[in-house]
């Protein structure tokens, strides 16, 4: 038959196997969580360069889309300006501040006309005027004048900032005749075609400050919306310098740039054909059109300044925008990230590993203690069944009336009462420990600590003669009053005293001093027994536990004495 419980010499090895997987099992949750985290964190981190391109694509389409909307939809045709007919023209315009919703982009439409050669900065300048429906001439603006000096810019110039674009003719292909009977000439083909470089050229002035703000900005702020994690800012291309949003982020430090301020021709829908000629968008309702835009190339040497000019259909943009996160960059935030999950792993796995630490501890404590309390219920039985068998024996002969002599008689009433005393005490203790007659529940009041020590030194003259020993109590005075229970500061005083004749060998030579202190009244019990070991100094005042000579002499005891002391003692603010 197998035995119930683990042979103690079986019990250490099997837990420190147990130690041993569990210390193991944590190891690798570690390096798979560990390894988690870092896939979490690779993945967090393209989400976020993915989302950043892909909120800068969706801004600056927008952004260009609303550019190349205006370039269009207000494009002056060149034989409607040689007749010197702008009702058209006044008609798109209408149209476009009333469907465009940014119409407040457009400040001013300009066209010159050539009056002599380009480097003569003679070009006549006309401006639209909405109250007549009319192109009038105008001085040249100060904003204007580097085109007046460079006519051949053409594209979109961001210093005014402006659409600058040559006025251009519009040749129609006819379907072959046989189609007359159609309501509108069939349309085959479309040619934009613009006049040679010296030819009259559009302006379209744009708000600077409903650019950065009302478009760019709106158009940012919407797209990135409120939680984004991502600020914004735009640069020009060429320098760098600042143009809006945030100017803490540069294009060294982006997480994520595009070219903004292009036109677009990529994406024209319908809004080129319906500027190009009234009622065409009927026309061509129902046909297969084919589209060409014919632009004149980019003048040599670029822009102003001999920079490149960022023209029609150009990858370039006069602007670039930038997103960057919040936190600095997108490594940044998914480092600081990585860190705080790392630690708040750590600290799952710290805590579940003192947890199990703890369990191992409590278990090994509880056995100890279980140990401990069996030893203890071993001590108190044979504790009690000594005075109670000389108790009963005396009773007995009493009783039976085998003691005749009153000297006898008084002698056993003696051994009676002691031992009655004596049981009396180990109830006590017992009794006290376990809660029955709680130190915090005693009665409090100035008590005289010096009469304390002489009401314990008396107490224990019986087990003074017993162990031929001798209990000196010395003190300084006058000792000041302390605020107590005088029975339980008694009971702690005795607890110590007897300790040090039980265990202090052969004739023990107690001594109580009794002095004033910083914080009250210091009471000192020496004796000049063996001592204890250092590895028996931190369970001295533990329950239960005796040390290992008293065991040994097979001293009677319960350990209960020393706990007991410590608990007294404590719970009059002192300490021991």
């Amino acid at each position: 038959m197998k035995p119930p419980f683990l042979l103690r010499s079986s019990r250490p090895a099997v837990e420190a196997l147990g130690v041993l997987a569990l210390t193991g099992l944590l190891v690798a949750l570690a390096f798979v969580q560990h390894r988690w985290l870092q896939a979490i964190a690779e993945a967090e981190r393209r989400a976020l360069v993915e989302e950043a391109s892909e909120k800068a694509a969706a801004i600056t389409q927008d952004v260009d889309r609303e550019v190349t909307r205006a370039f269009l939809e207000l494009r002056i045709d060149s034989k409607s300006l040689a007749r010197g007919d702008a009702s058209g023209f006044a008609g798109r315009f209408d149209r476009f501040t009333a469907e465009s919703p940014h119409a407040g982009l457009v400040s001013a439409v300009y066209v010159t006309r050539p009056s002599g050669a380009p480097e003569s900065g003679d070009d006549r300048l006309l401006r639209f005027d909405r109250a007549s429906r009319s192109f009038v001439q105008t001085p040249w603006p100060d904003s204007l004048s580097m085109l007046r000096r460079n006519p051949l810019i053409a594209g979109v110039v961001d210093e005014i900032p402006a659409l600058v674009l040559p006025v251009n003719d519009v040749v129609v292909e006819h379907a072959r005749k046989g189609t007359e009977s159609m309501r509108f000439p069939q349309i085959t083909g479309l040619l934009v075609r613009d006049h040679a470089r010296r030819g009259p050229v559009e302006i379209v002035a744009l708000d600077a400050s409903y650019l950065r703000e009302k478009l760019v900005g709106a158009i940012s702020v919407r797209r990135l919306g409120a939680s984004s994690p991502f600020g914004w800012s735009v640069v020009r291309t060429e320098t760098g310098s600042y143009v809006a949003g945030d100017p803490e982020i540069h294009p060294g430090r982006a997480d994520a740039t595009a070219p903004v301020m292009r036109l677009r021709f990529d994406d024209l829908e319908k809004s080129l054909i319906q500027s190009l000629m009234p009622g065409l968008p009927e026309m061509i309702a129902s046909s297969s059109v084919r589209v060409v835009v014919q632009m004149s190339a980019p003048p040599p040497g670029g822009g102003p300044a001999g920079r490149p000019s960022a023209g029609f259909g150009s990858a370039r943009g006069p602007w670039t925008l930038l997103l960057r996160h919040r936190e600095g960059s997108i490594t940044s935030a998914v480092d600081r990230q990585q860190r705080r999950n790392n630690l708040l792993s750590a600290s799952i796995l710290g805590v579940l590993g003192l947890s199990v630490g703890l369990v191992f501890f409590s278990a090994r404590r509880l056995r100890a203690l279980a140990s401990q309390q069996v030893e203890f219920v071993a001590a108190v039985s044979h504790e009690l069944r000594t005075p109670l068998a000389v108790i009963r024996s005396a009773a007995d002969n009493l009783a039976d009336g085998v003691v005749q002599n009153p000297e006898q008689t008084r002698r056993y009433g003696s051994l009676i009462q002691n031992e009655s005393v004596r049981l009396t005490d180990m109830v006590e203790h017992v009794l006290e420990f376990a809660g029955a007659d709680s130190p915090a529940r005693a009665a409090r009041g100035p008590i005289d600590a010096g009469s304390c020590v002489n009401a314990a030194v008396l107490s224990l003259r019986s087990l003074e003669g017993e162990r031929h020993g001798s209990v000196v109590a010395e003190s300084a005075d006058p000792l000041p009053q302390i605020n107590g229970d005088a029975s339980q500061i008694t009971r702690a005083i005795t607890n110590l005293i007897g300790n040090a004749l039980k265990y202090g060998g052969d004739s023990p030579n107690v001594t109580v001093t009794t002095r004033r202190s910083d914080r009250g009244v210091e009471i000192a019990v020496k004796d000049r027994g063996p001592g204890l070991t250092p590895s028996e100094i931190p369970r001295l005042f533990e329950p239960f536990y005796r040390g290992r000579k008293a065991s040994e002499a097979q001293i009677p005891g319960s350990g209960l004495g020393l706990a007991l002391v410590k608990r007294i003692v404590e719970s009059h603010g002192g300490r021991v």
